[in-house]
């Protein structure tokens, strides 16, 4: 091999591994300096649309009446999400739920007489607001309180 096939070689080498490892740059060094993008992430409600059918699993953390209830979880907004119908006689703040229903805007006219709902100034956050209108509700705290554990039987 002569001389200046060595000396290709050679410079294609480091070359490749500068440009392998990171430590150069073909820029010439103007690379801007990165910055971090802010992003807004929505919530579960606010990502859908009136009419859409969703399934989540939350706490309650309210039970305003037997057909009305408040849930909270980290994708539902930070003042809860009322859900509507449903109705679960054993519910309790705390206990988890799995609800199935279809997102509505809230009016307290609209919706008092059907859900039977508590007076009207218990509402007054959620007025124009996203809901659950639920369709089918189930007490996780409930299951668990009817399970027994199983006898084990003597050696």
């Amino acid at each position: 091999m002569d001389r200046l096939a060595q000396r290709t070689m050679l410079v294609s080498l480091l070359l490749a591994s500068c440009l392998l490892s990171g430590s150069c740059s073909l820029s010439g060094g103007d690379d801007p300096e990165p910055r971090p993008t802010r992003t807004t992430i929505m919530n579960t409600i606010e990502a859908s649309d009136v009419g859409d059918r969703l399934t989540l699993t939350a706490v309650v953390v309210r039970v305003l009446t037997a057909s009305s209830f408040v849930v909270h979880d980290v994708d539902l907004p930070d003042d809860g999400l009322l859900v509507l119908g449903g109705s679960l006689t054993s519910m309790h703040p705390r206990d988890l739920v799995t609800v199935a229903g279809t997102i509505d805007i809230f009016t307290f006219e609209r919706f008092r007489g059907r859900f039977v709902l508590a007076p009207a100034p218990s509402y007054d956050r959620f007025e124009g607001r996203k809901v659950l209108v639920a369709h089918d509700v189930r007490s996780w705290a409930a299951a668990e309180h009817d399970k027994r554990p199983v006898p084990v039987p003597p050696r």
